[in-house]
């Protein structure tokens, strides 16, 4: 009995975590912010924007914050907060650029 209602517990968790990503799709990233955290996983591990220019994340992705560490300057998109069972905080999508070609995409806690 035990054993079915944990078969049960994880089936739930796989759906609920599929149902909270899917493919990046650029009209539904422009017009909805808030659901953004939904393709942030798939931009992130795709590498669809590793290589690209500025101008082509831009024209990509919208506008967004700018920013420079260390020097390099990197591109913030903000990407709402998923649903949790817990406070969770919102993430941000940094998109960082060396020699103006975006080199790396990762997902932080702001």
């Amino acid at each position: 009995k035990i054993v079915f209602v944990f078969l049960v517990a994880l089936g739930l968790a796989l759906v609920l975590m599929t149902a909270l990503e899917s493919s990046f799709d650029e009209k539904l990233w422009k017009e909805d912010p808030l659901n953004r955290y939904k393709m942030s996983k798939d931009l992130v591990e795709s590498g669809i924007l590793v290589g690209k220019s500025r101008q082509e994340v831009l024209q990509l992705l919208g506008m967004s914050d700018a920013s420079t560490y260390n020097g390099e300057p990197h591109l913030l998109y903000t990407m709402g907060k998923s649903p949790s069972f817990i406070d969770s905080q919102e993430e941000v999508l940094v998109v960082i650029f060396r020699d103006s070609l975006v080199t790396n995409v990762v997902l932080t806690d702001e």
